[in-house]
């Protein structure tokens, strides 16, 4: 089996492809991502990888917890924010300099238009995103179907672009 995962050559830095693979896996804003602690984040193997963004739980790939990983290791300050850069913390507009020629804006909408695809609703997608259901209908144009897909924060490897396999 392969893994669908973005491409990110070998020119990227650490930071950008912790950032790329974090938000494409949960669908985070950037003005989270710049308040992030490194406390705010669980890589757990028999527990799963989760993301604590206020009262939300985003679950995340392995992939994203390997890059998260490999950026943590290289850090050398003491700080407790996550996303550093020249020992200052980042700011939502660093952070989105850091992966260009990406945004945070246009992977959120790569995540969102995947998550719906791929079978998420409307109002889990609207947790996810951190925004309200009329939000996520004006910006997606998708109608909550009714449907009971039985979706838990357990299952979003189901829905996450870094989880979904291929044979």
């Amino acid at each position: 089996m392969h893994t669908i995962v973005p491409f990110l050559g070998s020119h990227t830095t650490l930071v950008s492809r912790a950032v790329v693979c974090l938000v494409l896996d949960t669908g985070i804003a950037a003005r989270d991502l710049a308040l992030l602690d490194i406390g705010d984040i669980a890589i757990s193997y028999d527990r799963g990888n989760a993301l604590y963004v206020g009262n939300r739980e985003l679950r995340f790939g392995s992939m994203t917890a390997a890059a998260l990983g490999n950026y943590l290791a290289q850090r050398t300050d003491v700080s407790s924010h996550l996303f550093m850069s020249n020992d200052t913390t980042m700011s939502a507009r660093a952070i989105d300099t850091a992966i260009k020629p990406w945004s945070v804006q246009g992977l959120r909408k790569v995540f969102a238009k995947n998550f719906l695809g791929w079978g998420g609703d409307s109002e889990a997608l609207a947790y996810h995103m951190g925004l309200s259901l009329s939000t996520v209908q004006h910006r997606y144009g998708r109608r909550n179907t009714g449907q009971d897909i039985n979706y838990s924060l357990l299952d979003h490897h189901f829905f996450s672009p870094n989880a979904i396999t291929i044979g």
